[in-house]
Parts: structure tokens; sequence; C-alpha cells
């Protein structure tokens, strides 16, 4: 990305987001974290008609949230050329991941992603265990969460849905709201817009 591009993104965010950027170690996660971010500023300019720099917050684990918008749950994840960002007003995570090229292997990244949007939902990282919890395919791409040490009541809050939005590309959505995800790709003048 041109750093003129690169300059007028950052200006998109107050200055504690920008500082929490700028301490990214690579270039590219740097690029990607500008990228994702600009796409929630859009966000918040069609939502809450606010084109103020966004603020964030960053939980014990890392998980943001928006500052100022108290009742808005963001997931950020991004993968190989594409970056996806998911908005709700209840707890919500997303998780992207480029497939292999062995056709075999889909069952199992959509496994991995369906577990990495829920503990990213949970804004606790891999402080919860992978194995700790399971999944069982539903229809429509829909799963069902089980978490053998607790009740499955707990688990029914949550609903997940693996995505088929991009070749080559498995992505998982879970939230504690029933969710249609409606996508919008963003060109870099757009978000610059």
């Amino acid at each position: 990305m041109p750093t003129s591009v690169y300059n007028k993104l950052l200006r998109l965010f107050d200055k504690d987001l920008q500082r929490y950027l700028l301490k990214k170690r690579s270039k590219y996660v740097q690029q990607r974290s500008v990228l994702a971010y600009a796409m929630l500023h859009k966000a918040g300019v069609s939502l809450w008609n606010d084109s103020s720099p966004l603020s964030i917050n960053f939980g014990a684990h890392g998980k943001p949230s928006l500052l100022g918008v108290p009742h808005w749950h963001i997931g950020i994840s991004h993968s190989g050329d594409y970056i996806a960002v998911a908005l709700s007003t209840k707890p919500i995570g997303i998780y992207l991941q480029t497939l292999s090229t062995e056709v075999q292997k889909k069952t199992f990244y959509q496994l991995w992603t369906l577990k990495e949007s829920y503990v990213k939902a949970l804004g606790k990282g891999l402080k919860i265990p992978l194995s700790s919890f399971a999944f069982e395919q539903q229809i429509d791409n829909q799963w069902q969460l089980h978490i053998p040490a607790q009740e499955d009541t707990a688990a029914k809050a949550w609903h997940f849905q693996c995505l088929d939005i991009l070749p080559n590309y498995s992505m998982a959505i879970c939230g504690q709201a029933k969710h249609t995800p409606q996508t919008k790709a963003y060109t870099i003048q757009e978000l610059l817009s």
C-alpha cells in the first residue's frame, strides 16, 4: 500500500489507535489492521452517522471494542488477501482462513474457523482450550455448539454459520443473535471517501 494512502487511512483513527497500529511488528500486519479498522470507520459513518476518528479499546486478551458506541460488538479477521469485519448488537466473533488445495481438508478448516470465531467472540483467545468444546453440523451451514463441561443451554445462546463467500477460503461467524450476514466489499478509494 502506498505510504500516502496508509497515512490518509491512519487519520481516520484517534491517536491511541494510531499508536497501537504503529506498534505492530510487521508492516504487512500493520497494513491489514489499518484496512480492517478503516472498514469499521466506514461502517460507523453508515450506521451511526459518525465520521469522527475511530476509537477502540482492547480487552485483556486483545478483543477490540468500540469506544463511544457501547451497544455494538465487533470482530475482525484477516488471511491472505482478505479482511473480514463483523458488527452486531450482541457479542460476535469472525474468523477467516485460507484453505489448502486438498478438498478433504474443507471440514477441518470449517471446524477450525468455527472454533476460532467462538473464542474471538468470547474475547479470551486461546485461554479456552479448543478441545473443550465441539460442533455438530445442522442444515444450511448452521452449526450447533456442544460444551461437555457445561449444560448445553449455555451453548444454545450462540449461533454459528460457515460462510462460502470467497473461493479457497473458509470463514465462520458466531454471535449471540441469529444473523444472516450481509457482505460488503470496499475498495481503498471507498475507504478514503
